[in-house]
């Protein structure tokens, strides 16, 4: 039987270089025990401009390993390693991997030793290279080589026969199992299995695949079993069906998942078994209609994404991941896109909360002939033969983002996808069109060198060629230019409610007509959220971008988004969040009817009263006396905001202020505010967003430490000219910053489990705690519990 082992925990690291490091008799007693995800140095929050690390580190672990069956075959997986991989086991060097992005796998059953330690040494470099994908150096780029083992490592061990990696195999539309669905519908489904097999040992082998696909409450739907043979030393490729009878279908407000269970069994005994997820969807970019999921129209908001947070960058662990699709759902997003493939446990998270994915290469602003070229293409191929099976993935980017490059190699790597993928529905998209779906209008500049000769009628005759369906990648955010970056998208939550209010309606529409002249007159359409929502032909759009991120080429982190670089929310998060269908309900996420006053109620807050709810209409009262009922804003936007003008402004001596929010005159959601007093308490909430820290030696969690007052109210500003420290006692650590400062009267801590599972007590109080003790901010203490 198969079986799959983490090598996450006990590894040695070293910054820098030593030559014989890679060696099995190398003395690393003195290196830094680590556990993965690793990032190799911790950076402050703010990290941009290049305070990250880039250069080599070296890894090594040492284990044991004990055979599972006779004539067995390992396999080693990195899925990310930032971002030129060299590998040792045991003295016996592995090919270089060239990409920071995409999984090395490789087989080393001839290295691996079942009667000594194995010794597994890893040199990385995550240096400017030109002749690596993204390519573009650091110094010009708009997010981060930062380094490290920074996404899982694993060891699996398999029988002689068994099923394939697709990433080892290299056959194109082949490899391990590939799994799609030529006919969807209410009634009746049909998936097809594609599978292959390889058998390493000499004998010809009889042997049986069976498909057992299983719902959500693990009964059994369909079964498939067929019956091969296999001489000694080769490999077969074998397709079969399923039929599922009144299948739940994949969408993103009913994000179903099945199981396909793959045996392998050999005289009736299983040998391998491999388990697929199976989301049951047909999808369709039409240039009229937009976008039509089960034959229904959809509407698809989103944003776009960098995985990285604070301190520690790309090295996330799966918790991390998973909150941050979460936060991303609970804001109403429905897809998300990025400048590079997701973790897979993103992505697992994304099929399981409906969110759909535009999965892109690897690569901005940047293009090279000759190395360069070859692996981009591996990139790609690398990239679709490991993600192809699941479910939220509806568009693929196989051009490099924002890049002028040769028509045929656009073309190229067009048909690469469609190579790989034969079965459909399989779609890609383009800024340049040479795509199925396409980003913008035709732009020459997009094709190198030889768009400076287009003429007039050659360009007509290009750009009739790009009528297709549209998808806006990226809209909302337009600064006044590339250095300065002044834009009211791009704001810090810091900067207070003026500022987040501003924000909110530069998303929501511009007034200033420079905002329209930055795109040509053809373009003007793509700039604000109420013109997407109103181009019906639109297929999907996604805003730029959906939480704050460090970059190399900025002394600042790109301050736009709807959640901060703690991931704690701006008013943008809640009008987005009010976007959603009152009526949708999902398991584990903040869903359904919403209210928010974006105020706090304070004597310099904005006099009017802003409120973000998807109710039919908002009552407001003050101190429980009812001052009135309206409707929405008059903005042609599904659910606008509710302005109440300050008619009844009484001073504001500590007042409260509510709003109930009405669905068929009903109240169906309720928000206040109080007038924030002196603060008076520190107070401290983790932010498991549903999963508790683990203790496995990588585990992070933010912490969340509001300033209140006698009211258990946010005290906004009063406290953020003070210094906090944080503490933490049990089977933890903390990461990063361990003295804040509050912003709007919120901050943080991230904290770090250790390979104990136990009790934790983190403490936050002033830095310089007031001598008297009746205007004393008072401390806080949390407790939680690690899990194993």
């Amino acid at each position: 039987m198969r079986k799959t082992s983490l090598m996450n925990q006990d590894w040695y690291f070293m910054l820098g270089d030593e030559t014989d490091a890679h060696t099995r008799d190398y003395d690393d007693y003195l290196w830094e025990t680590v556990h993965l995800p690793h990032s190799v140095t911790i950076t402050p929050i703010i990290s941009s401009g290049g305070r990250n690390y880039q250069g080599i580190c070296r890894y090594r672990k040492h284990f044991d390993l004990q055979p599972i069956t006779t004539d067995e075959r390992v396999i080693l997986e990195f899925e990310g390693a930032m971002h030129v991989l060299d590998v040792w086991l045991n003295d016996h060097q592995l090919p270089t991997h060239y990409c920071g992005y995409t999984p090395a796998v490789y087989d080393i059953t001839p290295y691996i030793s079942y009667t000594e330690t194995n010794v597994l040494a890893v040199r990385l470099d995550n240096s400017d290279r030109h002749d690596v994908p993204p390519g573009k150096p650091q110094r010009d780029l708009d997010f981060a080589y930062e380094g490290g083992l920074y996404r899982q490592v694993t060891l699996t061990q398999t029988a002689a026969l068994h099923i394939t990696h697709p990433l080892l195999e290299n056959k194109v539309a082949g490899g391990g199992l590939y799994v799609f669905c030529k006919s969807v519908s209410q009634g009746s489904s049909t998936v097809n299995i594609q599978s292959h097999i390889r058998h390493e040992g000499m004998d010809k082998k009889g042997y049986q695949v069976k498909h057992t696909i299983l719902d959500e409450t693990g009964q059994t739907v369909a079964v498939s079993s067929k019956a091969y043979q296999l001489e000694g030393d080769c490999d077969q490729q074998a397709m079969q069906q399923c039929v599922i009878e009144n299948p739940h279908l994949w969408h993103p407000y009913t994000p179903y998942i099945y199981q396909i269970k793959t045996d392998v069994l050999c005289d009736n005994t299983v040998v391998d078994t491999v388990t697929t997820p199976l989301g049951i969807r047909t999808y369709q970019y039409t240039k009229d209609q937009g976008f039509l999921i089960n034959g229904k129209k959809l509407k698809v908001s989103g944003a776009n994404y960098h995985q990285t947070y604070i301190h520690v960058g790309n090295a996330m662990p799966s918790s991390l991941l998973k909150r941050d699709a979460r936060k991303y759902r609970e804001a109403g997003m429905i897809h998300i896109r990025s400048h590079y493939p997701f973790a897979t446990t993103f992505i697992e998270e994304c099929n399981r909360l409906g969110i759909m994915l535009i999965i892109s290469s690897p690569g901005w602003q940047y293009y090279e002939e000759g190395i360069f070229v070859d692996r981009v293409k591996k990139n790609l191929r690398d990239m679709v033969r490991w993600l192809r099976n699941h479910p939220s993935i509806i568009l693929w980017e196989p051009a490099l983002n924002e890049t002028p490059m040769p028509e045929d190699f656009q073309q190229n790597l067009h048909h690469i996808v469609h190579e790989e993928l034969p079965y459909g529905p399989c779609y890609t998209g383009s800024d340049n069109g040479f795509s199925d779906v396409v980003y913008q209008d035709f732009d020459p500049d997009m094709l190198g060198p030889k768009s400076d000769h287009y003429d007039p009628d050659t360009y007509l005759a290009m750009k009739k060629r790009f009528d297709k369906p549209r998808w806006v990648r990226e809209y909302g955010d337009c600064p006044d230019n590339f250095v300065d970056q002044n834009c009211a998208w791009r704001v810090p939550r810091s900067w207070g409610e003026d500022a987040m209010l501003k924000q909110v309606r530069r998303m929501i529409w511009d007034k200033n007509t420079w905002m329209s002249d930055y795109w040509d007159s053809n373009r003007k359409w793509m700039s604000n959220y109420r013109d997407m929502m109103n181009n019906d032909t639109l297929c999907g759009f996604g805003m730029w971008p959906g939480m704050e991120h460090n970059r190399g080429y900025h002394i600042n982190p790109c301050w736009g988004g709807f959640l901060d670089l703690q991931r704690i929310p701006k008013y943008s998060f809640y009008f987005f969040k009010s976007q959603r269908n009152p009526h949708e309900l999902l398991d584990g996420i903040d869903s359904g009817p919403m209210i928010y006053i974006a105020n706090y109620w304070t004597d310099v807050s904005p006099d009017d009263i802003t409120v973000y709810s998807n109710c039919e209409k908002v009552r407001l009262y003050h101190n429980d006396t009812f001052i009135e009922e309206r409707e929405p804003d008059n903005v042609p936007i599904n659910h606008p905001p509710f302005t109440f003008p300050n008619n009844f402004y009484y001073g504001r001596k500590r007042s409260e202020i509510k709003v109930e929010g009405l669905i068929q005159d009903k109240i169906v959601a309720v928000d206040h505010r109080f007038t924030p007093g002196v603060p008076r308490t520190l107070h401290l909430e983790a932010d498991t967003m549903g999963l508790n820290l683990r203790a496995d030696g990588s585990d992070l969690l933010f912490i969340r430490c509001d300033v209140h007052d006698d009211r258990q109210s946010i005290t906004p500003l009063t406290l953020d000219a003070h210094e906090i420290t944080f503490s933490v006692e049990g089977p933890a650590t903390i990461v990063g910053d361990t003295i804040k400062r509050p912003e709007l009267g919120q901050t943080g801590v991230l904290i770090q489990s250790t390979t104990e599972p136990g009790i934790i007590h983190i403490k936050a109080e002033l830095l310089h705690p007031q001598k008297y003790s009746d205007i004393a901010v008072k401390p806080c203490i949390l407790t939680l519990e690690s899990q194993e």
